[in-house]
């Protein structure tokens, strides 16, 4: 009796054993989520007691809140965790600490500071994330994406808080800051968002965090693109020794002069009193694009070097094409390219000129969209029997002429003429140049501080003109002639703006830059892979760029090989 009642223990014994054994990893599973979740408990680290902010001098800090956040979690697309592919994690459990201040003196105690400190499992390292747009930052997303990967992250509003903010809300934000009357624009908020506030928010995060962890960070990096790209910039040249590695995707180096002459298109349609429709538009860019994907022997839907694109616009004028660009629900109907689609599409191209047809600004690739919300050959059409259409201007260059070049924000941009968008453009340059633009080309005292700066800029890149990159970059190196050795600049072919396009996109740029920072691992190539297709490529360093070689699998970065690009300057 006992033995047999020992048999049947031991028999249940083995099958409980053989049933864990069998749904281990659902076990596994459920054991995994019960541990990224967990009861709301207190964490002494985080509060007011531990962290205690020294006084920073010309600085007034106005409040400094604490607060825990349990079980978080994040979703980006690619490029929206700035220069980084596609993110999700969730189970995020961290520390915001958010600091509010302003400068002694200036009535600007709105300037808004987060930092994001992992409970657990923290690398060592801080990560700024910068802004877009007239936004400085503050974003939860890219924030979020880069605590999930370990960092200690920080970013700054410089005062102008997201909330309440329009769909994108890139610039409208700008609307309720830019200007505090008629003839009087807000230039100590101006500074802020140019300038002082990213260059205070790594003093707040480097103090914090090493109350935080009781020990400093190993490593502090900035990550940013557009107006984010422009911050990096600016901390290299006016703040060096802020971070140790600076990211810099499509960087708006030349902000008075690209954002100004991004209106140039607009310009041109009005002063002919015609719009096209967008379906003109688009299929001037389709049109392209096919004539030059094949010039570097591979066609991809890729131009790869659009400088060798001399596709001609005119070309294609009364060619029929398939529209339907009035309100949702009306017919599809043929439609003629008109000579100002043409002629809208060249003024894009080849960039903004004067009046007596001098060239003062780069344009964008001929494969570079021209039209949707943020396009700078927009136009938006009725949906009556002629399509009556009107300009739609890109709004960050709209405001940004309207608020800070002429004082009014009503000022009706369509009654332009061209000699008065000269001087709109000169006056742009001399009075903001010198506050915003990061143009100077001397990084001899970032060079001096050991940092490390990784700029890519894509080729399609709709709003900021790449070649104004390149220039800067050669100018740079007229300078230096040691700037690889801690500046180095990826060309992109076909991405757009921070991400989009038919091209690789360029998502371990910021890895890269890790290495190069800590391992000493000179950034040569950086590998790209496009979320389209899946093909992957080289992207290689300037100056050199990618060639097939002739292997039929060009989907595969081995069929590519980083050759010296040849130079016309």
């Amino acid at each position: 009796m006992l033995q047999r009642f020992q048999i049947t223990v031991m028999s249940l014994v083995a099958l409980v054993v053989a049933l864990i054994w069998a749904n281990i990893d659902h076990i596994r599973s459920v054991s995994g989520i019960l541990s990224s979740w967990r009861e709301p408990q207190k964490d002494e680290r985080c509060s007011k007691s531990v962290i205690k902010l020294a006084l920073i001098e010309g600085l007034d800090i106005v409040s400094l809140q604490t607060r825990l956040v349990y079980n978080d979690s994040v979703e980006t697309s690619e490029g929206l965790y700035w220069n980084n592919y596609a993110i999700k994690a969730s189970g995020l459990n961290f520390c915001q600490v958010t600091v509010m201040y302003g400068h002694s003196g200036q009535n600007d105690a709105g300037i808004k500071t987060i930092i994001m400190l992992p409970l657990e499992d923290w690398n060592g390292r801080i990560q700024a994330v910068g802004g877009g747009g007239f936004i400085a930052g503050t974003f939860p997303g890219p924030m979020k994406a880069a605590l999930s990967e370990g960092y200690a992250v920080v970013s700054t509003d410089a005062g102008v808080s997201i909330a309440g903010m329009p769909t994108l809300g890139l610039s409208n934000s700008v609307i309720h800051w830019g200007l505090l009357s008629k003839g009087n624009p807000n230039v100590v908020q101006f500074l802020n968002f140019a300038s002082r506030a990213i260059s205070e928010a790594p003093l707040f995060a480097k103090a914090v965090t090493q109350l935080f962890y009781g020990k400093p960070a190993r490593y502090t990096y900035f990550n940013g693109c557009s107006t984010g790209g422009r911050q990096a910039y600016m901390l290299a040249q006016r703040y060096p020794g802020s971070y140790d590695g600076l990211l810099a995707g499509a960087p708006a180096i030349n902000w008075a002069k690209f954002l100004t002459s991004d209106y140039f298109p607009q310009l041109i349609m009005n002063l002919e009193s015609k719009y096209p429709r967008p379906c003109e538009m688009r299929a001037i860019t389709h049109a392209a694009i096919k004539a030059c994907d094949g010039i570097d022997g591979v066609e991809d839907g890729v131009i790869m070097d659009p400088d060798e694109c001399f596709f001609d616009p005119f070309s294609l004028v009364g060619q029929e094409v398939s529209c339907n660009d009035s309100l949702p629900g009306s017919e599809m109907k043929a439609v003629k390219i008109s000579p100002v689609a043409a002629t809208a599409a060249k003024a894009a191209w080849t960039g903004y000129r004067s009046l007596d047809d001098k060239a003062s600004w780069y344009g964008v690739s001929p494969g570079a969209n021209l039209t949707g919300i943020l396009e700078l050959a927009n136009t938006v059409c009725n949906d009556d029997a002629n399509g009556d259409c009107q300009g739609a201007p890109f709004e960050i260059s709209a405001d940004w002429i309207r608020l800070f070049v002429l004082k009014d924000k009503d000022a009706d941009l369509r009654n332009l003429t061209h000699k008065q968008f000269d001087r709109v453009f000169q006056l742009a340059v001399q009075e903001w140049s010198s506050l915003i633009s990061t143009d100077d080309p001397d990084m001899r005292a970032f060079a001096e501080t050991g940092g490390k700066l990784i700029t890519w800029h894509g080729l399609d890149d709709q709003h900021i003109q790449p070649n104004g990159t390149k220039e800067y970059y050669l100018r740079s190196m007229d300078i230096d002639p040691h700037l690889r050795d801690y500046h180095r600049y990826f060309p992109v072919p076909g991405i757009g703006h921070c991400f989009g396009g038919h091209g690789a996109f360029p998502g371990t740029a910021l890895s890269a830059l890790v290495s190069w920072v800590e391992d000493g691992i000179e950034p040569d190539v950086i590998h790209g892979r496009s979320s389209m297709d899946g093909k992957e490529r080289p992207i290689c360093s300037y100056p050199k760029i990618a060639r097939w070689t002739g292997n039929p699998d060009t989907k595969q970065a081995t069929s590519f090989e980083c050759v010296p690009l040849e130079m016309d300057d």
